[in-house]
């Protein structure tokens, strides 16, 4: 097993946030996921943009109403905003797969999204009191233009924020919540039955439903899961338009572009929407696969079991990190998908960490940046590159050694993002250095920048 770090429990460094850190560190930071236009106008987060010192952010599109919020920050901040165009697996309940009519009702398009055989009356019930309130769904096909639209306008955006989620159930409608405004008349609402024909374990069934309902409706959020059958059309149909855009681009302008994947709960999904995408979408092409291709598993939580396969057989994908995984203890309560994360990211080749605030008010960027420095210094990640170097750290008793780890740590984290924005150009090649589609090789670094990286795969 890979050893651990326990970050939660990270000792506090002398002086380290006393005064805060020095705005030429921060500069050297780039926040590869966060989401500036949810809960502040763009206009109002290129004004707190301009007094931040972090390099630049990556600014996320989640739903219908803020894919335009991000053009106009992007285009308000220049290079500063790498904007990124998608839908997030949260909102894709509200796409449908065939346009509504006559044969296909607005109530059809939830029922195939929400329930199931399986699914218990009261779901059922509960459907048609909330439909009134749900959106009308929006056809899939008339998203796609703009979505390529906008990727096509802004060169090095990126697809993002999509994926697939497990977990996340769908809230209630805000209007339906006022309807029925006290926790008694949202659980009687949602609960109501005909009892004259139901059995005495129908009853204790019906009666262990409306507890959980109770307890769900406390929390402002349905029974409901979007089928992640349907989450993975709509993330392959946004894949496909990337693919579009990046085979349609030359390479000498365009190395190619990134995609933010969100994935919780859905380890063995990701590994084959992966595969997916190489064989299928880009037709089994290796090379334009792992070369013009990158993915940033966002805010990862996958054991590092499953991770260590993942990246041996895409050396496209990297994972980022975020202080809500370095630290779960600052958390109200203990998130259990985090437990062994410690050991993925000790596991994770260097070169492939990211970090990310994942905030929507960016007064908190810089703050959530600095926290993901301070966690991953304390291993691998501050460690010397050369084992010598290590041996004489250790000899040493430098009072700056702290410091020196946290500048080995940015020093990494620069270059991958260097790599990742295309400024390095990383590829696969044989023996003789030519570029291979094959599994095995070595991964250079042809550095637009300078530089002789080399990792063996």
């Amino acid at each position: 097993m890979c050893p651990s770090i326990d970050y939660a429990d990270r000792p506090a460094r002398s002086g380290e946030l006393s005064q805060g850190p020095d705005p030429k560190l921060l500069s050297r930071l780039h926040d590869a996921h966060c989401h500036p236009t949810t809960s502040t106008p763009s206009p109002g987060s290129l004004e707190i943009l301009k007094g931040l010192n972090v390099g630049s952010i990556t600014a996320m599109s989640s739903d219908f109403k803020d894919q335009q919020q991000v053009v106009e920050l992007a285009v308000g901040a220049g290079n500063r905003v790498i904007p990124s165009f998608g839908y997030h697996p949260w909102t894709t309940h509200q796409i449908s797969l065939k346009p509504i009519s006559p044969s296909f009702s607005k109530r059809d398009h939830y029922s195939s999204v929400f329930l199931t055989n399986k699914s218990p009356l009261l779901h059922q019930r509960l459907l048609d009191d909330l439909l009134p309130y749900l959106p009308n769904p929006t056809h899939l096909s008339s998203l796609l233009p703009g979505l390529k639209d906008n990727l096509s306008k802004f060169p090095g955006s990126q697809l993002g924020e999509v994926g697939l989620d497990k977990k996340a159930r769908v809230p209630f409608p805000v209007e339906w919540l006022e309807a029925h405004r006290s926790d008694e008349d949202i659980t009687n609402q949602s609960c109501t039955l005909r009892t004259s024909s139901l059995t005495k374990l129908d009853l204790e069934s019906e009666e262990k439903e409306k507890k959980d309902m109770a307890r769900l409706t406390r929390m402002k959020l349905t029974p409901f899961f979007t089928s992640l059958e349907h989450q993975r059309t709509i993330l392959h149909a946004q894949m496909a338009v990337l693919k579009d855009i990046i085979l349609s681009t030359p390479i000498d302008v365009e190395w190619g572009r990134s995609v933010s994947f969100h994935a919780v709960g859905v380890t063995s999904w990701v590994e084959d929407a992966l595969r997916y995408w190489e064989m299928d979408v880009f037709g089994g092409d290796r090379l334009v696969w792992r070369n013009r291709v990158k993915v940033l598993i966002h805010s990862c939580g996958l054991k590092w079991q499953a991770w260590k396969p993942l990246e041996k057989e895409h050396p496209n994908i990297y994972l980022s990190l975020s202080p809500l995984l370095l630290y779960p203890t600052r958390t109200p309560t203990k998130i259990p998908r985090l437990t062994n994360l410690p050991e993925t990211i000790e596991c994770c080749n260097p070169d492939r960490i990211l970090i990310e605030s994942d905030q929507s008010n960016l007064n908190k960027s810089e703050g959530a940046l600095w926290d993901c420095v301070l966690g991953l210094a304390e291993g691998r990640m501050g460690d010397p590159i050369e084992p010598a170097d290590l041996a004489e750290v250790e000899a040493s008793e430098k009072e700056d050694e702290w410091a020196e780890r946290v500048e080995r740590t940015i020093e990494r984290l620069e270059k991958n993002w260097k790599v990742w924005r295309g400024e390095i150009e990383e590829v696969v090649v044989d023996k003789k250095g030519r570029r291979t589609k094959g599994k095995r090789g070595k991964i250079v670094s042809e550095l637009i920048m300078g530089s002789d990286s080399e990792d063996e795969l």
